[in-house]
């Protein structure tokens, strides 16, 4: 936000979200990574090629998760309310900022931690396989229920109005 300011952009309600958006989609960008280099890592304080594996295998993923987000947002700059265009600029430009950020300060920030496997990771990890085999034994129920939602929750995006009415 203080480039922003710096840019003249104003701090407005839809602008004030921005933040927000940045540190959510990001922590969820970068969460890959740290995984990897926890999965990597021999319980004790993570080896440098534990971290730098995980970095250069997520570097792809991250970079056009990361990239195809901002250029979404970046879209907004089409929109009619010029809030929502503020809001598109910041969010696009703070994620790509944050990409770079993100792989400056986290091989420094993984090289210090400490990972173990605890209980609640291994159950996690029971929850999914159980939930994938449920999904596989009944695939064309699950489809037919996912595609029913998504018609259902399509048909209202017609309702949506962008405008700068708050």
């Amino acid at each position: 936000l203080g480039m922003a300011g710096w840019l003249g952009l104003e701090i407005n309600p839809a602008t004030s979200a921005a933040p927000t958006i940045i540190i959510a989609i990001a922590i969820a960008s970068f969460m890959h990574t740290v995984t990897r280099a926890a999965s990597l890592s021999s319980g004790e304080i993570c080896e440098s090629a534990s971290v730098q594996s995980a970095l250069k295998s997520n570097l792809a993923p991250t970079a056009s998760a990361l990239g195809t987000t901002a250029v979404g947002f970046a879209t907004l700059n089409s929109a009619n309310a010029p809030p929502i265009q503020d809001l598109g600029t910041l969010v696009a430009g703070g994620l790509i900022v944050c990409f770079f950020v993100g792989y400056s300060w986290l091989p420094i920030l993984l090289r210090g931690c400490r990972f173990r496997q605890s209980a609640l990771r291994r159950w996690m990890g029971q929850f999914v396989e159980r939930a994938t085999a449920i999904s596989i034994a009944s695939d064309l129920r699950l489809v037919m229920f996912i595609s029913i939602a998504l018609l259902g929750i399509a048909s209202c995006a017609a309702l949506n109005e962008v405008d700068d009415q708050f």
